[in-house]
């Protein structure tokens, strides 16, 4: 007879593979004990899988067919959905693990995917910008507590969607202690959300926003 090891010995096990996606991600496929466990540490942040998506569409069409079977009815009506790879319901709720979201990388595997696959709309340009802006709706409303948002103003697909404004977001966004940005990025209300930082790494641009200004004297306050 096997020998099983107990739950909290197996969320140890994955706890240190958590920079490992390869062999993480294998995990997923053992049995459902393993699935159930090593799926919440993959998703706390999917976009460490990085050197995949920008170089496999494969992999950037699986995250973004992920994401996209997450959504709500009303979104996938408004977004067309005609795919089969995401017409079967998920298994889990996928957006509610991410504790790390980058909003250039939900971006990024936009563009690197073949989004005609997945969904279909007149104007291309006009439908990236509606999924991204989709699929921000989802992780406000589904992220209990997030703990790191990275957010550069160099993805134009990103650039004008307002996230914190979006319901739901306060909640997500109150308990932020990491965020990573560029310094004319437009954060919104982001300054009256956040008001316990602990890190706050800011590439410096030609531009300071004054978003970014306001968020740094909540802080000191």
């Amino acid at each position: 007879m096997p020998f099983l090891l107990p739950d909290d010995c197996l969320n140890e096990i994955f706890e240190i593979l958590e920079d490992d996606k390869p062999t993480l991600h294998s995990c997923l496929l053992v049995n459902r004990l393993w699935c159930k466990i090593s799926v919440r540490i993959l998703w706390r942040n999917i976009w460490s899988f990085k050197y995949t998506i920008t170089r496999n569409r494969r992999v950037a069409l699986a995250i973004l067919s992920t994401l996209i079977s997450c959504l709500p009815n009303e979104s996938k009506k408004l977004l067309h959905i005609i795919s089969t790879p995401i017409s079967k319901p998920p298994l889990f709720n996928y957006a509610s693990f991410c504790k790390i979201l980058s909003i250039n990388e939900i971006g990024r595997i936009i563009n690197e995917a073949d989004t005609s696959v997945i969904f279909t709309l007149l104007n291309l340009k006009a439908s990236k910008c509606l999924v991204a802006e989709e699929i921000l709706k989802m992780f406000m409303s589904q992220i209990s507590s997030l703990k790191r948002l990275d957010y550069n103003a160099n993805h134009h697909i990103m650039n004008d969607i307002s996230f914190t404004y979006f319901p739901g977001a306060k909640d997500c966004l109150k308990d932020l202690s990491e965020l990573r940005c560029s310094s004319n990025i437009h954060l919104g209300q982001l300054s009256q959300i956040c008001r316990n930082l602990q890190s706050l790494n800011i590439d410096i641009e030609s531009e300071v926003s004054s978003g970014l200004k306001e968020l740094i004297s909540s802080q000191i306050i």
